[in-house]
């Protein structure tokens, strides 16, 4: 079969009430985040998040990568 991407997002947030037209609302509202993404037929986004991603431990590396370039 053929792979997809795709991406979708829910419209019943405040930010994209009151906008007539679904695909106006997510240009001019802003859709930085989906609720689910699929690439080459693979859902790597499900309900907003990452699957397996450890998010917590995410932030520890960032946090310790941001202070060691800070002190060069």
């Amino acid at each position: 079969g053929m792979q997809a991407d795709l991406a979708l997002f829910k419209l019943d947030e405040l930010r994209f009430s009151g906008h007539g037209d679904p695909l106006a609302a997510l240009v001019i509202c802003g859709a930085h985040q989906a609720d689910r993404v699929m690439v080459a037929g693979k859902w790597i986004v499900e309900d907003g998040r990452i699957p397996g991603l450890d998010l917590e431990q995410l932030k520890i590396e960032h946090h310790r990568e941001a202070k060691r370039l800070r002190e060069k």
